[in-house]
């Protein structure tokens, strides 16, 4: 059971919204309503830990195709309604923080997948569209009220966005107060829309167990070059179809 706007694993008591009393909200939406569209992610970040950590950390690319069908399975099942023309933008790193931003090559990898998959859908690769101004720290193990602070008009529009849908690509998202200040400031640049999608999902307000199968982040280490994202069972808590 999860966030209907941000895609947070939900305990069972979570909130309901509307007027059928199936709209699941979790405490950060209830508070304040995130103004992206909707936030998707593949899969637990514990599950994805290993992997995340070698393609950022240890630079092994070979990971991005395998994890970036994973990011291309989520966009397609999670936002299956959002606009046929889609810009999309890797939310930025700071330049000369790593030799290459892991978010970008996923974001590639991704469109790849979904161009064979769903050949109507018109995406675009763009990049350079948000820029980071200033370096940031780790948001890690920063409070709520420091994320914020810390990204804080950290980023800036180097184009034009006016009317666009953005699809927002990162590895992970946590609490969201990056892809919440992203999205904040391409629709004050005047993007028509903005969703989010990540490939790890960070639980914040409950932890969710979830057993692998053999498809873990060893196998992928081991066979990331064939590995086939449609042999696996998808480990992604599913929002049931009447509650979509």
């Amino acid at each position: 059971m999860c966030c209907n706007l941000c895609s947070e694993p939900l305990p069972p008591d979570a909130f309901l919204f509307g007027d059928d009393h199936t709209e699941l909200r979790c405490a950060a939406c209830s508070e304040k309503t995130p103004r992206f569209a909707r936030a998707t992610s593949y899969a637990l970040y514990d599950d994805l830990r290993e992997a995340v950590h070698l393609l950022k950390f240890e630079s092994v690319v070979s990971l991005a195709k395998p994890l970036g069908c994973m990011l291309a399975a989520a966009i397609l099942e999670h936002l299956p309604d959002a606009p046929a023309a889609l810009t999309v933008v890797p939310v930025p790193l700071f330049r000369g923080k790593r030799r290459f931003n892991q978010s970008t090559l996923l974001a590639q990898a991704a469109l790849r997948q979904l161009r064979r998959t769903a050949p109507d859908w018109a995406l675009r690769l763009q990049p350079g569209l948000l820029r980071r101004t200033r370096q940031t720290e780790s948001q890690y193990l920063l409070s709520p009220a420091e994320r914020r602070t810390n990204v804080h008009g950290a980023f800036r529009v180097d184009g034009t966005v006016k009317g666009l849908h953005i699809l927002l690509v990162d590895d992970v998202y946590t609490t969201g107060t990056t892809a919440r200040e992203c999205t904040r400031t391409l629709l004050a640049a005047g993007a028509a829309s903005v969703r989010v999608a990540t490939l790890a999902r960070a639980g914040r307000d409950t932890a969710m167990a979830w057993h692998p199968g053999a498809d873990t982040a060893s196998d992928l280490l081991r066979n990331s070059t064939t590995w086939n994202p449609s042999s696996i069972e998808r480990p992604h808590p599913s929002i049931p179809q009447e509650q979509r």
